[in-house]
């Protein structure tokens, strides 16, 4: 296959699951003035030897690449004056020498500004190679130059586009060139049909009604001009089917039920009229029907070094190396672990791009291009899937971005800590590990499920010279994390995490200190927390415990019994119940005798019966002797 014959349908075939874009470029294609065209280059051998040419009816310029691999060296030749075929030509002055690796595959990025064409590494933006050209010279060209004397390399090429000249249509339009607008199927409207008619409606403005009931366009053959030719017959938005009578299926939508719904929120179902996602759009999309993505790298972090606590790298955010739209102003380093595929990337970097209120955007924005970063805290031996995620102000990303893998240095010396017998105030654990020496285990409590209170107090620690550990005096209700590490090299550590059980609570309430309703009598005090009392009732009021970290579980409500102290002789039942309530109403109750009110706080256990709070009461009424 003639290199200058290779078109953009074998890139569609050979990359488009790798970038998730296609394009329409072929080489002879013009480049306008403003246009960047980016060209993957994929090499076989050690020498490559090609030319970019910008040519008209007469002739050529071209930039002549030459790659070494063993030189780990990337040089530039400018000609001018050169034949329809590339060769010839006059030689000017040399382009100086890029110092990059010779990879099998990497990106140039050629760029038109009038009479001069750029070229450059996508990865070395800064080394920016300009041949002079004739504003006549548009059409490019990309042929294999290696020589016989050398020891030749072939080589493939695939273009991506930029799009930026021709507008976007949505909605199942498409673009038509002849008009340079947007032909947009029934149901839809505007520049880049992003406006949605909704039901019984269609046509310019959706002005126009199908049936003006509560059938809407249900039954509804509608013509419009497709890209097959003109007067197509469609099904109205929302429809399908021979007589246009179905409504779409979950996961279609608009004219004929063709159209796929976005990425929405949960994986709702869009609405079948508009496409638009009822709950809004996931995360790394926007947008009306969430169809497109949140700016984010084409190519992922380029990892320059590794320890074996840490890893360095960098990434670029050049205008070539974005895709999706939308500003976005922050950057996240994210890893997991290579063998739990399934387990939560873990972020090792979040930081701004550029200052803390720029925002960057693909094909815009003036933050810089080059970013460096650092992760560390790792174990050694770990086998890492890296890569970054571009957010923007609400820390939401477009995450399917590539990733590289790297792996720490050194081998783990500690593995396979498991937590097990786990109480509400203990556990156990133990590891594995390659060799015989004394351990250091220590566990912190990070938070309590049931309360907003620091448990920062509850740690300790631990030497062990075997392989497990017990831990007392844990809180119950509690979240612990353990790290057990070597005594010889702190760096060599596991860590887990312990979630406690829950327990009764061991706190009290706090009855409430108000002034009692007067009563016929003062023979007997009142206790605090009672509210009011007549002859047969009394009201008792208390508060919720100030130390919530001793609830030891969610709080679901109260406990309380009735004891009667001074009783007649015939005697007095005991009363008990549970409320939510913070005070009780107590009826049926004896003039002038003597009650103890016992009230113990529950959660989700239950509670304490040993545990209460007594509050004391008299009814009104003349004691007799």
């Amino acid at each position: 296959m003639s290199r200058s014959n290779f078109t953009c349908r074998t890139f569609v075939t050979l990359v488009t699951a790798v970038l998730g874009v296609s394009c329409s470029r072929q080489s002879g294609d013009p480049v306008a003035v403003g246009e960047m065209v980016l060209v993957r280059l994929n090499v076989t051998g050690s020498t490559v030897l090609m030319g970019f040419m910008m040519c008209d009816e007469h002739g050529c310029n071209k930039m002549e690449l030459w790659g070494v691999s063993e030189k780990h060296r990337i040089s530039f030749k400018n000609f001018v004056d050169c034949g329809a075929d590339g060769y010839g030509g006059v030689q000017t002055a040399k382009s100086p020498s890029i110092d990059r690796e010779f990879l099998p595959s990497f990106l140039l990025v050629l760029s038109r500004h009038d009479e001069v064409v750029s070229l450059w590494l996508q990865e070395a933006p800064e080394a920016v190679v300009t041949l002079p050209i004739s504003r006549e010279q548009q059409r490019l060209y990309i042929k294999d130059h290696w020589m016989e004397s050398l020891s030749p390399g072939s080589f493939t090429f695939e273009f991506l586009e930029d799009n930026s000249w021709r507008r976007e249509c949505f909605n199942g339009g498409w673009y038509n060139r002849a008009l340079g607008a947007c032909s947009c199927p029934p149901g839809f409207d505007g520049l880049s049909c992003e406006i949605a008619c909704g039901p019984d409606r269609y046509g310019a403005a959706c002005a126009r009604a199908c049936s003006g009931t509560a059938r809407g366009c249900r039954r509804s053959l509608l013509v419009w001009d497709c890209d097959t030719g003109s007067g197509c017959k469609i099904c109205a938005a929302g429809f399908h089917g021979n007589l246009c009578d179905k409504i779409c299926g979950a996961g279609q939508y608009g004219s004929g039920c063709f159209q796929k719904c976005g990425q929405c929120h949960s994986a709702s179902p869009c609405d079948v009229y508009t496409g638009r996602c009822p709950s809004g759009c996931a995360a790394g999309y926007h947008g009306a029907t969430c169809h497109h993505e949140l700016t984010h790298l084409i190519i992922g972090p380029n990892i320059t070094s590794v320890s074996g606590t840490s890893f360095s790298g960098h990434f670029y955010t050049t205008p070539e190396n974005l895709e999706g739209s939308e500003a976005v102003m922050y950057y996240e380093v994210q890893y997991k672990l290579v063998d739990n595929m399934e387990g939560q990337w873990v972020t090792g970097v979040l930081a701004h791009l550029g200052n803390s209120s720029a925002t960057l955007e693909a094909g815009a924005g003036s933050v810089p291009h080059f970013y460096n970063f650092t992760v560390d805290g790792l174990r050694p031996g770990q086998a890492l899937d890296v890569r970054v995620v571009l957010l923007d102000r609400q820390l939401q990303g477009f995450s399917a971005v590539p990733h590289v893998r790297v792996t720490t240095h050194g081998e783990r010396f500690i593995f396979d800590l498991t937590v097990f017998e786990v109480t509400s105030h203990g556990a156990k654990v133990a590891w594995t590990s390659s060799g015989n020496q004394t351990f250091v285990v220590r566990y912190a409590c990070e938070r309590l499920l049931a309360c907003p209170e620091s448990c920062f107090h509850s740690r300790d620690w631990l030497f062990v010279d075997g392989r497990s550990a017990t831990l007392t005096g844990l809180l119950p209700g509690a979240v612990y994390n353990v790290l057990v590490s070597s005594s010889k090299d702190e760096l060599q550590r596991e860590s887990a995490s312990i979630v406690t059980a829950f327990a009764v609570p061991d706190v009290l309430i706090d009855p409430v200190a108000d002034a009692c309703e007067a009563c016929d009598t003062t023979s007997v005090a009142v206790g605090t927390g009672v509210v009011s009392r007549t002859n047969t009732s009394a009201t008792v009021q208390w508060t919720p415990p100030r130390d919530c970290a001793r609830l030891n579980g969610p709080h679901t409500g109260y406990h309380w019994q009735l004891l009667t102290i001074s009783c007649p002789d015939d005697g007095c039942p005991q009363r008990s119940g549970t409320t939510r309530s913070t005070s009780v109403v107590l009826l049926d109750l004896l003039p002038s005798t003597l009650y103890e009110l016992r009230v113990s706080l529950v959660n989700t256990v239950g509670f304490n019966p040993l545990l209460y709070a007594s509050i004391y009461f008299n009814t009104c009424g003349i004691i007799t002797n």
